[in-house]
């Protein structure tokens, strides 16, 4: 006798980007590909990508939307002091493209709306929720996420940081009825 299921369907991206063994290739869901060996590419090609690159690294580290600190808007100056960090880091001798992250219990809580959420609530200042979250394993910051208290913060600062202009009430209504 047959059966059936009803798992919904992995959804397979349109297009996706990976780099393996020095090749990067482009993925497609129909199955296509497009993949380039930079050993190929001319003089002129590689400086424009290496430029490309680096000016596309340096705006990526200006966007930044809040304050972690604060929560606040990012001003000028935080954006160049990110920029400035980046551009220090790229130059240094021991130089990396990524900011390397201090392990902590597993995660890192330094950043994000939860240290904003545990402040917001206690009163407490950053660097005591800092070391207080340092402190805590991966199953007690998840039950923290969890906590309901902590959970509608999260929320809430979730859905100021989001830039959607769509109504998801009235989306939800819609299908409602």
């Amino acid at each position: 006798m047959a059966t059936t299921t009803n798992t919904p369907a992995k959804a397979i991206p349109t297009i996706s980007a990976s780099v393996t063994e020095g090749i990067v290739a482009i993925a497609f869901s129909d199955g296509s590909r497009v993949t380039i060996n930079p050993r190929e590419l001319s003089a002129d090609i590689i400086r424009e990508a290496t430029l490309h690159g680096l000016k596309q690294k340096l705006m990526d580290c200006a966007a930044i939307q809040r304050d972690t600190a604060t929560g606040k808007s990012a001003t000028v100056a935080d954006k160049f002091e990110a920029v400035l960090e980046c551009a220090e880091r790229l130059l240094s001798v021991d130089g990396t493209w990524n900011k390397t992250r201090e392990a902590t219990g597993g995660t890192s809580n330094k950043g994000g709306l939860l240290p904003l959420a545990v402040m917001e609530l206690t009163g407490k200042t950053r660097e005591d929720v800092a070391a207080f979250l340092e402190a805590k394993t991966k199953d007690e910051i998840t039950a923290l996420r969890a906590n309901p208290r902590i959970a509608t913060i999260i929320t809430r600062l979730s859905a100021a940081r989001s830039k959607s202009t769509i109504d998801s009430e009235a989306l939800l209504d819609g299908l409602m009825g």
